[in-house]
């Protein structure tokens, strides 16, 4: 993958940002790559991104943008990913800003491994891993893979430059790569979090958080900071964007629900009169469904647009269910 790091920073001079970028490639070759086969090749610029800002040279994987302020109105995030949309259309993409990276108390410097770890493994925010639920071990539940999550706070140096640690292979219970669950090698449980960590789960339409024991306030309100632009959050809108279905179905004129933990809302208005002949027989992770059964002798076509709202309470009591 070809990455590109852009300065957009009035604060970070450029002999710092290329020994920072140039510390975080050795992390790539010589860390990252041999747990998780991903390597990139990283490349440095320099950018404008106010009014009449050019576009980057040259063809890009995915861009990370390190800036200042994450509310200015010249080069914070909104201005950021409205250039990025105009000049780079679905390039995966990553934004660090030090306002941002104040509040957790952590050198710009590791937040931006951090970044470019996560972008490397899965460069648009999909991937999930089965898991055990916290607390729940009889009940599997999906969990993002993110790399770096889990360890954030865990900090080591390469070339005097702060970098952050990462999960192997071993944490989301996987074969191959070093057999630790972290590349420090610290004390970390499979699905596990460090003490300054969390790590976000999906169960049904629902999304989690879990936090570590050493996670602050301003930890969590730095990440909220950064609103739909984080990686979790965008996972958590697509979540809640799928559970919308169209379909068209067979009910009888006298009652739309079905039952098994399901509730439909045919055009916005709950259907409550009896009960359809319909079952749910499979419910998938992103909210679609797949309904059997027959309709009855008084059973009529209806279609619109279905919204499914599961009803499943939450299943580990020490996290935060995302809005």
């Amino acid at each position: 993958m070809n990455l590109t790091i852009a300065n957009i920073s009035s604060k970070i001079s450029d002999q710092e940002f290329g020994m920072t970028v140039a510390a975080i490639s050795r992390q790539v070759t010589e860390h990252f790559q041999p747990e998780w086969g991903k390597s990139a090749k990283l490349k440095v610029v320099r950018l404008t991104i106010g009014h009449g800002g050019a576009p980057i040279d040259g063809a890009h994987g995915a861009i990370i943008y390190v800036g200042d302020d994450s509310q200015d109105p010249t080069t914070g995030v909104e201005n950021a990913l409205g250039y990025h949309s105009r000049n780079h259309g679905n390039v995966p993409y990553g934004f660090v800003y030090l306002d941002i990276v104040e509040k957790f108390g952590e050198p710009w410097s590791s937040t931006l491994s951090h970044e470019v770890l996560e972008l490397l493994e899965d460069p648009t925010a999909v991937k999930v891993v089965t898991g055990p639920a916290p607390g729940y071990p009889e009940v599997s539940v999906y969990y993002d893979l993110e790399v770096c999550d889990p360890t954030q706070g865990d900090l080591y140096e390469i070339d005097g430059v702060t970098v952050s640690n990462f999960v192997g292979r071993a944490y989301f219970g996987q074969i191959g790569g070093s057999g630790k669950t972290n590349h420090l090698d610290l004390r970390l449980d499979p699905f596990g979090v460090r003490p300054k960590g969390y790590f976000q789960f999906e169960y049904g339409t629902h999304v989690y958080q879990v936090n570590g024991e050493r996670v602050t306030q301003s930890m969590v309100a730095a990440r909220r900071a950064m609103k739909m632009v984080r990686r979790n959050a965008r996972r958590a809108a697509r979540l809640q964007r799928d559970a919308d279905l169209a379909f068209n179905a067979l009910t009888t004129p006298a009652g739309r629900t079905a039952g098994k933990g399901a509730t439909f809302h045919l055009d916005g208005t709950p259907a409550t009169n009896g009960a359809a002949a319909l079952s749910v027989e499979r419910v998938q992770r992103d909210g679609s469904v797949s309904f059997t059964g027959p309709t009855g002798t008084q059973g009529s076509s209806v279609s619109g647009t279905v919204t499914i709202h599961f009803d499943r309470a939450p299943i580990a009591p020490s996290s935060s269910e995302l809005s």
